[in-house]
């Protein structure tokens, strides 16, 4: 079974357009993303969806962003989610002294801007749970051919404490596990020339490699009609995620080693 494990966002804002845009932009950079256009809208969703951030406008029709704060507070008065308001605080300095917030955005904002917000909100908590299994002490052999997600994942990798090598290519993950036996690789699943899962069925072959846990990558839109991923490879993929979020992918990794240790 697939696992989604991206992190969620609840979007909660009047303007259709600031709506579309940064939902689009959140997704592709691997968040799941709700939306909603007012706080009625967002306790509904709320009900089946827990996100881990809630980015919020203020000034909206029907049930607006203070209107929605106070439905979702604690008994202790706090948000029961982590809330990036999307006003500049000055408007509402009175409203959120007393409120634990944990980032204000101005509007008009750019997309860019957001994002850094939304990871600097969320980065202390993927730090606990990467410390929860921590990488220390473990090598990760990383088998992608897109740069820029070569830098993303070497650096999610390096900050949860494993030492990470990067090929590009299905027969160089071959040969670099079967002469530096990593703890863990990591598999791009369309790649040019060899797929991960027919890289992942060689190497459960072969008797050197073959109890290397393996993650198996890739985004739903590359795999719609792909069958590749459920042949052959069942001995030796602990986990298969429809996802290409760096942490997604950490998480995943994190989650073998928390399953082998608790086994042994």
């Amino acid at each position: 079974m697939w696992e989604e494990e991206a992190e969620k966002i609840l979007l909660v804002d009047d303007e259709e357009s600031l709506r579309r845009t940064l939902s689009d932009y959140l997704s592709f950079k691997g968040y799941q993303v709700k939306t909603a256009k007012n706080g009625e809208e967002a306790l509904r969703l709320l009900g089946k969806f827990h996100p881990d951030l809630i980015i919020l406008d203020m000034a909206m029709p029907g049930m607006g962003g203070v209107s929605f704060l106070r439905k979702i507070m604690d008994d202790a008065g706090q948000p029961r989610h982590p809330v990036l308001v999307l006003t500049a605080r000055s408007v509402m300095r009175e409203f959120f002294d007393g409120v634990s917030i944990q980032g204000f955005v101005p509007k008009p904002s750019s997309e860019k801007e957001i994002l850094r917000e939304v990871e600097r909100i969320l980065a202390p908590c993927r730090r606990v749970k990467a410390n929860e299994n921590s990488g220390v002490g473990k090598t990760v052999l990383i088998c992608e051919d897109d740069d820029k997600r070569i830098g993303d994942l070497l650096r999610t990798f390096q900050s949860a404490g494993y030492e990470a090598q990067v090929v590009s290519t299905g027969p160089d993950a071959l040969q670099v596990a079967m002469s530096n036996v990593p703890d863990v690789i990591v598999l791009k699943e369309i790649l040019t020339g060899m797929n991960g899962s027919k890289v992942a069925g060689l190497l459960s072959e072969m008797q050197v490699t073959r109890e290397i846990p393996v993650v198996l990558y890739n985004s739903t839109k590359q795999l719609k009609s792909s069958r590749l991923l459920s042949q052959g490879v069942a001995s030796v993929a602990h986990k298969k995620i429809w996802s290409t979020n760096p942490h997604t992918i950490l998480k995943a990794v994190n989650a073998v080693f928390s399953v082998n240790n608790s086994a042994s």
